[in-house]
C-alpha cells in the first residue's frame, strides 16, 4: 500500500547532521525565506537590487549612515565623506579625513555626526567640511563612537579603555581624566554601543554594561557582566532593540538588555570548519515587512541570516 510521506519542502534548513539524517528539514535555504502568513509556509524567492546612486569613486563603501534630523545619506569611501540629501544631490564634505579602510562607526547627538573607522576622530554639522576632535587629550585610534545623553563616549583601539567627553558645552576638548577600564575580565576593548540607555562593552573574553549615574558619570551595572566575549569588533548589530552577535566561541547570541542568550543556529558544524571568523560583518536588514539580521564572512564567502520573526536561519 502507498504511503504518504511529507517531504521537507519550505522548511528552515538544518546543516548540524548529514543530508542524509534529514527528515523535518532542508539542508539549505538560499536567497529566500518562508513567509508562513497564509494557512500554508510557501519559500519566496529575494528580490534583487538596484543600483541607488553611484558616487563615482570605484573605491569600496567603508560606511553608510542616515541622518534622520538631517535628511541625508552619509558615506564614507577610500576615507572622503559624502553626503548624499533627498534630490540625489552627492557633496563632498570632505575636510579631514577617515582611515582609508576600515568599517565607520558613526554617532549623532541631533546637531553633530561623529565618526571613527580605526584613527582620530572626525565631526561635521552636515553643513561644514569634516574635522578631527584635536585635542591633546583626546585618543587618535578609535573603531566606535558612541553618544548617551550629552556625552560622546569611544574606544582606544587594542586596550580596555574607553573615554568620553561633553559634547554640549565643549566638544572639542577632552581630559585625561575622563577615562574608565573596562576590567572585570581583563580584555580588550572589541565594540562599544549604546542601547536603550545602556552602554554595552564587547571585549574578547567578556561582555560589560555601564550606564549613567549622573555622578561619575558612568558606573558598571554590578552582576551584568557575561564571560562570553567577541571575535570580530564589527559582528554586532542591534535590531527592535536587541543586540545580535557572534562570540567568542563562534556561536551567535542575542542580548537584550543586559541579558545574552545563545541562539540556536542550523550553522554550528559549518560554522566551526570556517579558517577564520574575525573578518565577520553583521548587518541589520529591514525587507518587505520582515527583519534580518545577516553575519557575513568575506574570507569565506558565506552570509547567514537570521530571520527574527519566522526565528530561523537561511543563507544569501
Amino acid at each position: 500500500m502507498a504511503r504518504h510521506v511529507d517531504l521537507p519542502f519550505n522548511t528552515p534548513p538544518f546543516q548540524n547532521i548529514d543530508e542524509i539524517g534529514l527528515h523535518n528539514f532542508s539542508d539549505s535555504l538560499f536567497n529566500g525565506f518562508i513567509d508562513s502568513s497564509n494557512e500554508k509556509s510557501i519559500t519566496v524567492k529575494r528580490d534583487g537590487l538596484s543600483i541607488h546612486k553611484d558616487i563615482g569613486t570605484a573605491k569600496a563603501i567603508d560606511g553608510l549612515f542616515w541622518w534622520h534630523e538631517k535628511s541625508l545619506l552619509i558615506v564614507v569611501t577610500d576615507g572622503f565623506i559624502y553626503k548624499i540629501n533627498e534630490a540625489g544631490t552627492t557633496i563632498s564634505i570632505t575636510g579631514d579625513k577617515l582611515e582609508t579602510s576600515g568599517r565607520v562607526s558613526f554617532a549623532q547627538n541631533g546637531t553633530t555626526i561623529v565618526m571613527a573607522n580605526g584613527g582620530r576622530i572626525i565631526y561635521t554639522d552636515g553643513t561644514a567640511n569634516t574635522a578631527y576632535i584635536a585635542d591633546a587629550d583626546a585618543p587618535t585610534t578609535v573603531s566606535h563612537v558612541a553618544f548617551l545623553d550629552y556625552w560622546l563616549i569611544v574606544n582606544r583601539v587594542n586596550t580596555p579603555y574607553f573615554y568620553f567627553a561633553d559634547f554640549i558645552n565643549a566638544p572639542t576638548v577632552w581630559l585625561s581624566i575622563d577615562v574608565f577600564t573596562a576590567e572585570a575580565s581583563p580584555d580588550i576593548i572589541l565594540g562599544l554601543y549604546v542601547n536603550r540607555r545602556i552602554i554595552t562593552i564587547v571585549g574578547s573574553n567578556s561582555i560589560e554594561f555601564w550606564a549613567n549615574d549622573g555622578i561619575s558619570p558612568f558606573v558598571r551595572l554590578q552582576g551584568t557582566t557575561s564571560s562570553r566575549g567577541g571575535m570580530s569588533k564589527y559582528s554586532f548589530a542591534y535590531a527592535n532593540e536587541v543586540g545580535y552577535m557572534l562570540d567568542d566561541m563562534r556561536r551567535f547570541v542575542s542580548i537584550n538588555g543586559t541579558n545574552v542568550t545563545i541562539l540556536s543556529t542550523p550553522y554550528d558544524r559549518t560554522l566551526h570548519g570556517f579558517t577564520t571568523v574575525d573578518d565577520c560583518l553583521a548587518n541589520y536588514i529591514s525587507y518587505q515587512g520582515r527583519h534580518f539580521i545577516k553575519f557575513d564572512f568575506p574570507t569565506e564567502n558565506k552570509s547567514f541570516v537570521f530571520d527574527i520573526v519566522g526565528n530561523y536561519w537561511l543563507e544569501w
